[in-house]
């Protein structure tokens, strides 16, 4: 791995049991998965209206008050509008996410 990310364009993203809400990576990123096993759930910034990011004004203006993993259609119905990319990476999978995607993960533990 070192020979294909070189040490100057490393970085090192920690992932703990998700437990906050979905946000906006201005950058293009590459997420790679060690040991255990993640799933992640993504949302097109062309979605935004429909993920209610900005509608808040407790919250950050680019923030979706929505739990991908859990959404409650009833409080935010324009969310059945659209549908949220989800993926599960295992052990040496790695995951790319464009710029500006609304993204969400969940650490599933050891087992997946």
């Amino acid at each position: 791995m070192d020979d294909f990310l070189k040490p100057m364009k490393r970085t090192l993203t920690m992932w703990s049991d998700f437990n906050r809400r979905p946000k906006k990576t201005p950058f293009e990123r590459h997420i790679c998965v060690y040991s255990g096993s993640e799933t992640f759930k993504m949302a097109s910034p062309i979605f935004r209206k429909n993920i209610y990011v900005g509608v808040f004004e407790k919250l950050s203006p680019d923030v979706s008050p929505i739990d991908f993993f859990n959404i409650d259609y009833e409080h935010f119905p324009f969310a059945k509008q659209f549908k949220l990319l989800e993926v599960t990476l295992q052990p040496g999978d790695c995951l790319y996410i464009p710029a500006y995607y609304y993204i969400q993960s969940k650490t599933n533990g050891e087992d997946g």
